[in-house]
């Protein structure tokens, strides 16, 4: 059963918050040169995608 999530929900909040920091973590765990699924994405790429929504540089 899913949940509808409101402006305000702080469980929302607090689980976003945890999905983030899980990931930081991962990143800093496995270094910016960490493989990913993506063909020619290392770490690095994948992570300014997130932050910046562009496409890795080349």
């Amino acid at each position: 059963m899913s949940r509808v999530r409101r402006a305000g929900d702080r469980a929302g909040r607090d689980l976003e918050s945890d999905e983030r920091e899980a990931l930081a973590a991962s990143f800093a765990a496995l270094g910016p040169a960490a493989p990913t699924i993506l063909p020619g994405w290392d770490a690095e790429d994948l992570l300014e995608h997130l932050v910046r929504g562009s496409p890795p540089r080349t």
